[in-house]
């Protein structure tokens, strides 16, 4: 179900919810289990982005996609930032 504008709305407070908040950590940062604990913590926002998605009439196999693709460039944006952090230092430590 689509408004004037092309959105979909928020079903029920629950659904909300789970798109808008995520579990902060109950571990420290480092610990080897982070990236699965995050994975869970992220899961049901996740889910309810990808239905979001779908209920607005986009295919699940393009959500799918998308979601792939978003990611993806967010791991190539932190690798940019990091190469510019690395090549920064380097310049000041040449001086």
């Amino acid at each position: 179900m689509l408004t004037s504008d092309g959105v979909v709305p928020i079903i029920s407070a629950a659904i909300h919810k789970s798109s808008t908040f995520v579990q902060a950590p109950e571990v420290p940062v480092d610990d080897p289990d982070q990236s699965a604990r995050c994975q869970n913590a992220m899961q049901m926002a996740f889910q309810n982005m990808a239905e979001r998605a779908m209920a607005a009439g986009r295919r699940e196999q393009a959500v799918a996609a998308a979601l792939v693709d978003l990611a993806d460039n967010h791991m190539l944006t932190l690798g940019k930032e990091a190469t510019k952090s690395a090549i920064s230092k380097l310049g000041s430590c040449r001086r």
